[in-house]
């Protein structure tokens, strides 16, 4: 990646960039990495904090009953979230190769450099999300990571649960995804690779809590609709960020066509939220009085913020993009990433907190106390 980076800071056809615009030798590697590790802590950070203000939801660890340890509490969330983002960067990445000018069906030498960085992500999604196997199953069973891979439960337990399949199915699919990337140089076979990672980001969906709902049909399609707007645009906002110098004098037209992607993604992220909100909240109180609802507030907030500067984009950085001014679109769309990056740790600290309990009418009534009749 190093030397593709540094490579890319000439143009396609072989000129320097502009000195305005042409940053210190080695800086993009460095860049890379600083945005990398940047995406990483922003949420590794919001998960730890999300987890902890939820602590007093979760039921008190009893003394004598089978408990998976402090390691599993914290691992499985983290792994989780990586698994999150690669999934997101995956995605991102094809959508990325796919925007480029096209001609033909033809994919030209940078889509099919973007598609093998999206084989790399892939990979390590796959790696991730078998990762996770192990862990759900001690999460699960109430046992320790090392009695799960030493006492059969792995075995006994990663083919017949409903989450440990979904990550398996998720496994499988980014698996595909990692190993066709490279050899892909059409158009039609990157749409595909797009669709089959955009369905292997799907799983979890339908073992969480909105599989489980009263409403579960518009539970299940809101958040399948929330997770895959969310992902296409997040992850092709990442790619640009961190391949911009890589796509050259095609950079300014690329964020042009996705500018257009995001304001529909944003527009599937906001209803499809709306909808699982109103099958998860019950009661408008629930929003405040819960922690499942203070955390979905939050969330929100983030994704306010996504799409304010998203128009922010719109209205002051892209016209100076299309001049030849790249600073400022990069500045605010790395911020964007950060805060992106800070979502999704919220997101999966909210995916591990429990709703709020619906209480069915027949059975509050039956709760309150009947009124006596009157003695005269």
């Amino acid at each position: 990646m190093t030397t593709d980076l540094h490579r890319s800071a000439t143009s396609v056809t072989g000129q320097p960039r502009p000195a305005a615009d042409a940053p210190p030798a080695g800086a993009p590697a460095v860049a890379a990495r600083h945005l990398l590790g940047a995406v990483l802590a922003a949420s590794g950070l919001a998960l730890l904090l999300t987890t902890w203000a939820v602590r007093g939801s979760r039921p008190a660890v009893i003394a004598g009953l089978p408990d998976a340890g402090p390691f599993t509490a914290w691992a499985l969330p983290a792994v989780r979230a990586f698994v999150d983002l690669t999934a997101v960067g995956t995605i991102g990445l094809v959508a990325v190769a796919l925007l480029l000018p096209r001609s033909g069906e033809q994919l030209g030498a940078t889509s099919r450099r973007l598609l093998r960085r999206a084989g790399r992500w892939a990979t390590a999604w796959t790696a991730s999300a078998l990762l996770a196997v192990p862990l759900t199953i001690s999460e699960i069973t109430a046992r320790p990571l090392d009695q799960v891979v030493t006492g059969g439960l792995l075995r006994e337990f990663a083919f017949t649960t409903g989450q440990t399949q979904a990550l398996l199915s998720m496994a499988w699919l980014a698996a595909v995804v990692a190993f066709c990337a490279g050899p892909t140089a059409r158009r039609p076979g990157a749409a595909a690779l797009g669709l089959v990672a955009l369905v292997a980001a799907l799983p979890p969906a339908f073992t969480g809590h909105a599989a489980h709902g009263d409403r579960h049909t518009v539970s299940v399609i809101g958040l399948g609709l929330h997770i895959a707007g969310i992902s296409l645009w997040c992850g092709s906002l990442l790619a640009l960020v961190l391949y911009a110098r890589a796509l050259g004098p095609s950079l300014a037209g690329v964020v042009s066509r996705f500018s257009s992607l995001a304001l529909v993604c944003f527009a599937v992220v906001t209803v499809s939220g709306g909808l699982t909100a109103w099958t998860r909240v019950g009661t408008p109180a629930n929003l405040w009085q819960t922690d499942y609802g203070r955390v979905l507030l939050v969330k929100s907030a983030l994704l306010l913020s996504l799409g304010a500067l998203g128009w922010w984009h719109r209205r002051r950085t892209l016209p100076r993009l299309a001049a030849g001014r790249s600073r400022a679109f990069l500045a605010v769309a790395t911020v964007e990433v950060v805060v992106m990056a800070a979502t999704v740790g919220v997101a999966v600290a909210l995916s591990r907190t429990a709703p709020a309990p619906k209480v069915h009418p027949a059975l509050t009534s039956l709760s309150a106390p009947a009124e006596l009749p009157v003695q005269r």
